[in-house]
């Protein structure tokens, strides 16, 4: 679909509706998800999809979707501070292991990347939020390395 519009130029600089045309272009369609072959969908799937098919775990809602319920926000916000601050009181505390040389050589790379695992699940919970029981399980999912962190950093100390 191209659009025209007439533009005149008058001697002063400004434009008035009139002689000269331009066209404007539609812009150049853009791959989408599922052709990448992806599971992540970057755009809202193509027109006439339903929400939620399969193919499609983790997706930015679409400006037509209904937010996700206060009460389920809510408590994953909630359960997402709780392990939060759990993960900061052990982080901490593995930050004195390393500081204090105590630690094993083992131990830092296990420790970030327990911790880069429990982050990857909370930040999948919430793109997944529109989905029915997947946020849950990531976020229960999130529990596991930071308990895997838990137990290593109280056997290094």
């Amino acid at each position: 679909m191209t659009a025209t519009s007439t533009i005149e130029a008058t001697g002063d600089g400004e434009h008035q509706p009139g002689t000269e045309t331009a066209l404007l272009e539609p812009p150049a369609p853009r791959g989408t998800a599922d052709d990448l072959g992806l599971a992540f969908a970057f755009d809202h799937g193509r027109p006439g999809r339903e929400h939620g098919e399969r193919g499609e775990l983790f997706r930015f809602p679409a400006a037509d979707d209904t937010g996700p319920g206060p009460r389920r926000l809510l408590a994953m916000s909630l359960y997402t501070a709780l392990v939060g601050l759990v993960a900061l009181a052990v982080t901490l505390r593995g930050l004195l292991v390393i500081v204090g040389g105590d630690a094993p050589g083992w131990y830092q790379p296990a420790f970030v990347a327990a911790g880069l695992i429990g982050v990857g699940f909370v930040v999948g919970a919430f793109l997944s939020i529109h989905r029915r029981r997947l946020p849950w399980l990531m976020l229960a999912a999130a529990a596991v390395p930071l308990a895997a962190n838990i137990v290593i950093t109280l056997g290094a100390a």
